[in-house]
């Protein structure tokens, strides 16, 4: 590694390296994909990481271990051959990477109906769900007067609620 050489036995580079290559096989970057970024952009880094990925893989598959990316591969794989029958519910599902979004597109592809909600201000979320398909955007409706009412539309808002007179009778 000549590369990582200077750095591999400082504290933390396993750490990153393995946060690194999480990224990578979650965002389906490949040893090949790595090589070929190499030739176009010539970065030394990438060699070493295109080895270290290779590495990480084989030794998964050797010793039958599967990290996160697998296992959503696995489920895309078994979705394609078994889809979805019954309707879906996703509750503030976070959506951030391309295996996410793949595993999420074949899964609910054959689901009659599928209802997700997202969290306010989550737009990566929302942005992988506008992809997965005919979406509809149903607004929070707004905040009424009643104490019941004022519960319902503030209980996950950051903002502060209006003051209000109880009205439990």
């Amino acid at each position: 590694l000549p590369y990582f050489a200077p750095v591999a036995a400082s504290p933390g580079f396993a750490r990153s390296l393995a946060s690194t290559l999480l990224e990578l096989r979650m965002a389906r970057v490949t040893p090949a994909d790595l090589v070929s970024g190499i030739m176009k952009l010539q970065l030394p880094a990438l060699t070493d990481l295109s080895w270290l990925l290779a590495r990480f893989e084989e030794q998964c598959r050797a010793s039958g271990i599967a990290d996160w990316a697998t296992v959503l591969e696995v489920a895309e794989q078994i979705a394609i051959e078994q889809p979805a029958r019954d309707p879906v519910l996703l509750l503030d599902l976070p959506i951030r990477t391309p295996a996410e979004r793949a595993f999420l597109e074949t899964y609910l592809a054959a689901a009659p109906e599928v209802l997700i909600t997202i969290p306010a201000g989550d737009e990566p979320t929302g942005d992988a769900v506008k992809g997965l398909g005919k979406t509809k955007r149903i607004a929070a409706p707004p905040a009424g007067d009643s104490s019941l009412e004022r519960l319902r539309h503030y209980l996950f808002s950051p903002e502060t609620p209006p003051a209000g007179p109880p009205d439990d009778r």
